[in-house]
This record gives C-alpha cells, sequence and structure tokens, in this order.
C-alpha cells in the first residue's frame, strides 16, 4: 500500500510505501524519517492531537529535549532507579544489557568500565585465590601489608581492575562481616616510594571503615637473614610495639608472648614466623593512608637502627627521628622488658 506524502512534507505529492509513513492530525502524510527530524524540533503540528502522538508511539524526552518515537529509544536507570527515554547511543549500556545514564548510574549499580565494557564484576575474590604479586625489585629489604576493612561502600569496589592495574588483592576473609574484606599488597621495597604511590591510588579502599574485628597485619623480610635472625635484630624495639598497642596484646590474634616463643610460629601472637618472612600482627586496623605511611615510616627507621637488646630502647627514643614519629604521646615501654628479656 502507497500513501501520498501532504504538504507538511518536504517532497509533496511523492508516493511512498505507507510502512514508511505516518499521518498527520489534519489526514496527511509524511515520511517517518522527516517526521522524525521535526519532532525532535518539537514542531506544533506534532503535538496538535494526543492521539496521534499514543497511535505512532511517539513520546517527549527530558533527556533529547525533544519529541522521540519510542521505538527508537530505551529507558535508562540514573542512581535513584527513575528510568529516562532515550536514544540507545546516549546511554551507558552494559555486558549483559541494562542501560544507565550516565557514568556514575552505572558504578552505583555494581558495574565498572573493564577493558572498554561496562560489567558488573564480583566485589572480592576468594580467599588466597589470588598470586601474589612481587614489585620489590630484588630489594634488600621487603614489606607486605594485609589491611583489613568493613565498610559497605567500599565492598562494593570489584577486585580485578585493582589487580590487574596495580597487584593488590582485595578478597573475602571469612573472620570478617557481610561487607568486610582484606586487601593484601604486592611486595615492595620497604625504602622505595613505590608503595606509598599505590596507597594514593588505593584511597577508596584504605581510607574505608573498619571494626574491632581488623587488624593491620605488616611482613618484612631482610635478604641473607631468615625471620627468626630479623626478629632478633629488632628485638629491643617490641616494647615499643607493645606500648603503641596495648589492646592488641591480651587478644587471641595477636597476644604479647615472652620473647623465647617466637623462635617458632605461633598462632594468635603478635609475631609469626614464616619461613623468610616475619609477619607483625601487633598492629590493628589500618585507620587511613597517612596512619599506614606512618607504620612504614616506623619499620624504616627499626630496620635500618638494629636494637637486639631493650636496654637501648628509651635512649633510641631520644632520636629526633622516632622522637619525631612517637609525638607526644605518652609510652610505658618499660611494662613489658621481661617479656622481652
Amino acid at each position: 500500500m502507497y500513501v501520498k506524502l501532504g504538504i507538511w512534507s518536504a517532497t509533496p505529492n511523492v508516493r511512498i510505501r505507507a510502512a514508511y509513513a505516518v499521518e498527520l492530525a489534519d489526514g496527511s502524510y509524511i515520511a517517518r524519517a522527516e517526521i522524525y527530524k521535526r519532532i525532535l524540533r518539537s514542531e506544533k503540528f506534532a503535538i496538535r492531537n494526543p492521539e496521534f502522538l499514543k497511535k505512532n508511539k511517539i513520546a517527549y524526552s527530558t533527556f533529547e529535549k525533544g519529541y522521540v518515537f519510542k521505538e527508537q529509544c530505551i529507558r535508562a536507570h540514573d542512581r535513584q532507579g527513575n528510568r529516562h527515554l532515550m536514544f540507545p547511543e546516549h546511554a551507558i549500556r552494559t555486558t549483559d544489557g541494562n542501560y544507565f545514564l550516565d557514568n556514575e548510574a552505572a558504578e552505583y549499580n555494581g558495574y565498572v568500565r573493564y577493558n572498554n565494557s561496562w560489567t558488573r564484576m564480583e566485589p572480592n575474590a576468594g580467599y588466597h585465590s589470588l598470586a601474589r604479586k612481587n614489585k620489590s625489585r630484588n630489594a634488600d629489604v621487603t614489606v607486605g601489608v594485609e589491611i583489613e576493612k568493613e565498610d559497605r561502600q567500599a565492598y562494593k569496589i570489584p577486585y580485578a581492575p585493582i589487580y590487574d592495574k596495580l597487584g593488590w588483592c582485595k578478597e573475602y576473609d571469612v573472620s570478617l562481616g557481610s561487607c568486610g574484606f582484606e586487601l593484601v599488597s604486592p611486595i615492595f621495597n620497604l625504602y622505595s616510594d613505590t608503595i606509598e604511590k599505590d596507597i594514593e591510588e588505593l584511597k577508596d579502599l584504605i581510607d574505608a571503615g573498619y571494626s574491632r574485628s581488623c587488624g593491620g597485619h605488616i611482613n618484612i623480610a631482610k635478604k641473607g637473614m631468615n625471620a627468626i635472625e630479623l626478629l632478633k635484630e629488632i628485638k629491643g624495639y617490641l616494647p615499643l610495639l607493645y606500648a603503641l598497642y596495648p589492646s592488641r596484646c591480651t587478644n587471641g590474634y595477636s597476644y604479647a608472648r615472652p620473647f623465647s616463643s617466637y623462635t617458632h610460629a605461633t598462632k594468635g601472637s603478635a609475631v609469626s614466623i614464616k619461613g623468610n618472612v616475619l609477619e607483625l600482627r601487633i598492629f590493628p586496623a589500618v585507620e587511613n593512608r597517612r596512619d599506614l605511611i606512618w607504620r612504614l615510616n616506623l619499620l624504616r627507621f627499626m630496620l635500618k637502627n638494629p636494637l637486639k637488646s631493650v636496654r637501648g630502647l628509651e635512649k633510641m627514643m631520644e632520636q629526633p627521628e622516632l622522637k619525631e614519629l612517637i609525638g607526644r604521646k605518652k609510652l610505658n615501654v618499660s611494662k613489658y622488658y621481661d617479656l622481652c628479656a
């Protein structure tokens, strides 16, 4: 069936197939491609008759700022869950076929731009399911951190882009609540600023919330030494670490034990022997980036200035660098001397 285009058309009296034409309120016809442009410009003839709009499935789009054919549009969700009529090329399309108004709405609903596509990802990898990365470049003294967090917003951040870009593992941890995760770093050179650069990029995770269930373990190693030998190098600083975190000394995760008991792997101790790696479990949850960097600077001082006996601790605490790190904290280090005899 053919129809003749009317006076509203740019080519009046031309006959075209009815499927390619739209009947206007005055009974005349116009090509669908042509009316699309005119409706989008909100010309008055397009809205004279509500029945005309309904019959031809035409609606007004606040996003496109004009009238559009519904069949040529999709409804995209915004962050609040509202749906907006718009052309698909103006929306964010996900790999599973959903549409969102903008990047913020897609991210809020658990999607992330990954390999040039918007896709939904699991927030955390399985416990110890990811291979640990090494960014130390064969350094003499290395460090790695394990940061436990419980935070609903940070929990939603997917692990895969973080692992691919920086090599940090964001994993489930059964010891934490439903919004908990553990962030495990690669191995770094303790004296390089590479770890600080990563910490800054991970601010949304490292500055996230935490609970009393969370810890902030730090692993250190020194070339040419096993973990027991390294522990003996910093033995004199143990009372300082205990005095900084006294509540950690008496719980089941980081109990402060007599020094002699640390010569073998002891579960739930303030320090733990893991082959050539010394795990310092005395550290509590990481509060934020500043707190984590402070801990790294403390360890840098300790390893640059070995102290094998507690007898020299109080004198060492008068050193300007360590004194500045400790600040005005009133620490009862002598309380723990007997443990480190």
